[in-house]
Formats: structure tokens, sequence, C-alpha cells
């Protein structure tokens, strides 16, 4: 007899019903079937092990058999109702799933690390008008995505929804492309950001006669001018010059404070009630992100008192901070404070990262799928899909050696990358109806929810052509913005990878009815 069905007859005769389950959950994880014969094998399971267990309870009650985890569960029946069984514990509190979110996001150290750019585009007023812009839009795009991972929760996120809302004809080849997008986006910059800080802590620079208090009060003068002119009839300076800086390119940039919004969405399979708790993460890190990063902008600005030494310098966070404290002992706690945030959110990022990958491994649109959707029995987690995410972040990383204008590119557009798969499934959604498309959830946001549906994919097209603008003119080789050249080639690859294994893609299997019912009102 072979091992497979000797797990079975074991399951089945066993006078335990918890160590049958075990026993099946065993066979499962632990490889020893292929996919094919394991979803046979699965399924065959099951209907012998609630037999056993219906006629040992008595009451004629039917338990079903999902992993170790409670049958009963209405978070795992409604998982079940998007075509997957319970694989991951939930052990993600609600708090728990609020800070891993913002740990990623993380608002004032995000815009701290890149608010030098708006200061290029269009000084002061675009690095705190710029922020303003980004919050709107971006808390648009996220409200919105967050209805929907209230309807659908899943760590696959943003494919699985565009897989569940697209026409049929095109649902497998949008998902396709949507998943391939965003495995590895949370953590392209922070070689970067080390590499920076590094070097500023290596490399002092000398002391600037011009950081004395007279040269702060004109800088202060020269900040507070675009206040007076909006009282003084100025906005043709203002609307016909500053605009493009203040709501366009400011903002581009400025979004940076909010990338990866989606984070929570990814362990929706690991919290309790997830359609109410997804939510309410993704918007608290918006309102935390803002909270933060805003008055950190006005404070900067106001305590700046060289713009050039800023503009001039290689990390311009570093150049304010010694301008405000003239003290390069506070700036180097300061430098190194930052540094230890950035690698204490690291753990987050590989969660996220490894729990979409393992997602998208599930519904076989990898390459090693069967390998890479396998979760460790003694760790509880997709460590293989997780180890993979690493690797890839990490060579993505080293681009950096070989092209610093390149890389910034690939930084630059990780943000539009993303948003630009939180608006795809929004899109679809506003297009082919919200009344037909979207089951109960715990948040409905109504009439508003067509304002954010559809601004989301406009928004995300208009400020993606302007991150695409060449930073400087004339453009040269060693200047021109790569970012659209990135996006193509990112395009390319996935086209290649579709084309290559994009029929063994299945997606989620969802069944309405149980979603229906199961869905949180």
């Amino acid at each position: 007899m072979s091992l497979r069905d000797q797990t079975l007859e074991s399951a089945a005769a066993s006078d335990d019903g918890c160590e049958g389950q075990a026993l099946l959950s065993e066979a499962r994880l632990s490889g020893l079937v292929d996919d094919d014969v394991d979803v046979s094998f699965l399924s065959e399971a099951m209907t012998t092990a609630k037999t056993v267990m219906s006629n040992k309870s008595g009451d004629g009650s039917e338990l079903a058999l999902d992993n170790l985890r409670d049958p009963n569960d209405p978070d795992d029946a409604n998982l079940r109702a998007h075509g997957h069984e319970a694989a991951l514990q939930r052990n993600f509190s609600p708090l728990a799933a609020l800070g891993l979110g913002f740990s990623i996001t993380n608002s004032w150290v995000g815009y701290l690390s890149n608010f030098g750019q708006n200061l290029i585009y269009g000084g002061p007023q675009s690095v705190v008008f710029g922020l303003l812009v980004a919050t709107v839009v971006q808390w648009i795009i996220t409200l919105g995505l967050s209805e929907v991972a209230s309807a659908f929760p899943s760590a696959g996120g943003q494919y699985h929804f565009t897989y569940i809302l697209a026409p049929p004809k095109h649902k497998k080849f949008a998902a396709f492309v949507i998943g391939a997008k965003i495995g590895a986006s949370h953590a392209l910059t922070l070689s970067l950001r080390i590499h920076r800080r590094v070097l500023y802590a290596v490399e002092p620079q000398e002391a600037d006669t011009r950081r004395d208090f007279p040269h702060t009060i004109r800088a202060r003068y020269k900040w507070l001018e675009y206040w007076d002119c909006l009282g003084n009839g100025c906005w043709k300076r203002i609307v016909g010059e500053e605009l493009k800086h203040l709501g366009l390119e400011g903002s581009s940039t400025s979004r940076y404070a909010y990338g990866g919004t989606d984070g929570a969405i990814h362990i929706a399979e690991e919290m309790p009630r997830p359609s109410k708790n997804i939510p309410k993460a993704m918007n608290l890190t918006m309102a935390i992100g803002f909270l933060t990063a805003f008055p950190m902008s006005l404070a900067l600005m106001f305590g700046m008192t060289s713009i050039d030494a800023v503009l001039n310098s290689s990390l311009p966070s570093a150049e304010i901070f010694y301008q405000i404290t003239q003290s390069r002992a506070i700036v180097t706690f300061m430098m190194c404070w930052v540094i230890l945030v950035y690698y204490m959110g690291l753990a987050s990022q590989w969660v996220t990262a490894g729990r979409m990958t393992w997602a998208f491994a599930r519904d076989r649109g990898i390459p090693f799928s069967q390998f890479f959707s396998y979760v460790s029995i003694h760790r509880d987690f997709p460590v293989r899909a997780t180890i993979l995410s690493v690797c890839f972040c990490c060579l993505y990383g080293l681009l950096y050696l070989t092209s610093t204008t390149a890389f910034n590119s690939i930084v630059t557009g990780a943000v539009l990358y993303l948003n630009i798969t939180y608006a795809v499934p929004q899109g679809i959604l506003f297009t082919r109806g919200r009344a037909k498309s979207l089951p109960p959830r715990a948040l409905n946001l109504g009439a508003l929810g067509y304002a954010c549906n559809g601004l989301a994919p406009v928004l995300v097209t208009f400020i993606g052509i302007f991150i695409c603008f060449p930073p400087q003119l004339p453009v040269t080789v060693s200047n021109m913005n790569y970012t659209p050249v990135i996006l193509v080639g990112l395009f390319t690859v996935i086209l290649g990878l579709w084309y290559t294994r994009g029929e063994k893609f299945v997606g989620p299997k969802i069944d309405w009815e149980l979603l229906n019912l199961t869905g949180c009102k």
C-alpha cells in the first residue's frame, strides 16, 4: 500500500478526529503528492473524515476538515468561498496588522529620504503642498482599494481582486500581469538609503559660515513670501509657474511617503475578521502617515537656513538636521535612529512580499509553484516563498552598483507600479458595476465608492505621466529618466512569462453562493 493510501486509511480509522485531521494535513503539506493528485486526495480525505467525525459527534452535524483550523470559523468559511483552504494560523491581531502596515509605509521616514527632489522641483512650497496633494490622491486610491479588500479578503490581494472582477475572457491575463508586478516593490529602496547615510557618516562636511542666524531669517522670509503672495493677488505666479511643481511633480515624489499601503491586505488569511480589520489598518496607516509626515515637512522647511547647501548635499535630510541643530553628534544619532527604523521595517516587507509570492505560487503563477507554495509545518509560514522574495529584492538592489540613475528610476517607479495594481481592479469594478460585483462586506462606501473607483485609474494615469518626465533639460544618457524604459521592460518580461507558463495559472475559484452567505455585513 502506498504512503498516500496508508495516510488516508489511518486518518479514516483513527479514533481521534483531531489525529485524523493532523495526518491528512501532514500529507498535504509535506508534498507527498503533486498538485493534481493532492486536490483529489484532499477531497476524498475530507469526505471520509467528515463521515467519521460526523458519526462520532452523534448530533448529525457535519465537521469540515480545514488543516487543523476551527471548522466552524466564519473567516475560514469565507476563505473557502474564495477557493482556498486555510493554511496559516490567524496570529495577527488588528493592532499587529496596523503595525505591519505602517512599518512598511513609514510615511515620515519615507518622505525624509526623498524630499530633496521636491526642493529641486519647486522649492519649500513644493515640499509642503506636494505632500498635501499626494495625501488626498493616495487616500482616494487607498480608500477604494480597502473596500475591495473588505469584500474579497485574500493574501493574493490585487491580482486576486482583478481575477474575480475582470470579464471571463480577460481575467487570467489581467490577474497574471497584476500579480507579477507586486511581488517585491516594498523593499527596493533600502540599499540606496543606507548607502547615502554611510557616505554621510564617513565623509563629514566642512562647516559653512553661511549657516548663521541672519541667514535663517532670510531663508524664512523666502519661504513665507509664498504665503504672503497668496493674500496679495499673486495668483499668476502660483498658478502659472508653480502649479506643475505644487500639484503634479511635487505630488509624484511626495507619494513615496505612502508607498505600500496595501501591506495589510497580504496577511488577510492570518488575522481575525479580515473584512473589517483590513480596511481599518489601511486607512489608519494613511492617517498616521499624514499626522507624522506633514508636521515634519513644516519643521524641516522652517528650520532650513541654506537651500543651496541642502540641494548640493549627498543626503539632504542630514544637511537640514545639521542646519537646525548645529551639532554633528546629534545628526549622527538621528541618522542612526533613521537607519534603525529602516531595518526594523524590513521584517514587515519580507512578510508581505513572501505572502504575496506564496499566494501567487498557490495559484500556479510562478515557476516551481508546488515547491514555493509549501507552508512550513514547524514555522507555520511560507519560508520558501519568503526566501525567494528576499533573494529577488537583493538582486534588484545590486542595480545600484551598475547605475545610480537607473536604480533611482526603479525606486521612483516602484510607487507607480504599486499604484497601477491598486487602480486596475477599481477601474474594472467601476466599469462593470459595483452592485453586481461586490458581495456583503464590512466597509461599504456606497456612492463614495463610485468616486474612488472612478478616480483611481485617472489619477494614477495622470500622475504616472509626470513621473516619466525627465528631471532636467537637455536630456542625456546620464540624467535621463529611466522609469518609462523600466516600465516597458518589466511588462515585456511579464509577457514572456505569460506566453511560457500563463496557461498553468489558475486563479481563485469563487463560490458566490457561499461568499454571499459568509460575507461580513
